[in-house]
């Protein structure tokens, strides 16, 4: 099962942790109950979910090390040195959409809608983006209306 050459060893070598720790704790939930350390087996559809929320993790830790990387090089000097104007050079990604078409067998009842890790990086993408660019407005509005009441203002967001 946890023999090189195989996804879990593959992903182990990849994350620098023993191929058959990760491997218990994907199949297995510990605790300590009185002392003693139980382990309870996950079925196979709880198996999966772990196996999919750390591939999700995963793709999001290195997808926002990719675009802060991105961003850091648009950066001149200059840009780097004025904080005000930093947060406004970005890179962002946008589904044109904003939706997207559910086809009858990804829906599940108990589960509800079944995505697609595509769908999932484009829905990661478009909140990244979405919170960058409220961000980007509210900061400008709240210049303006500090410039136009000649007064501070302290909304925190």
């Amino acid at each position: 099962m946890y023999a090189p050459g195989n996804a879990l060893a593959t992903v182990a070598g990849f994350l620098m942790v023993d191929p058959k720790t990760l491997g218990v704790a994907m199949e297995k939930s510990t605790c300590q109950v009185a002392g003693n350390m139980v382990h309870l087996p996950y079925n196979r559809a709880k198996a999966v979910r772990t196996r999919d929320a750390i591939a999700r993790s995963l793709y999001e830790q290195l997808f926002m090390y990719l675009v802060g990387g991105c961003n850091e090089c648009l950066l001149t000097d200059a840009m780097k040195a004025d904080a005000e104007h930093k947060g406004l050079c970005f890179m962002g990604i946008l589904d044109i959409f904003g939706f997207e078409f559910v086809e009858d067998d990804k829906l599940d009842i108990q589960n509800g809608v079944l995505n697609s890790f595509e769908q999932l990086c484009i829905n990661l993408c478009n909140e990244q983006l979405q919170k960058q660019f409220v961000s980007v407005v509210i900061d400008t509005e709240m210049d303006i209306y500090k410039k136009e009441l000649s007064q501070p203002i302290d909304i925190q967001y």
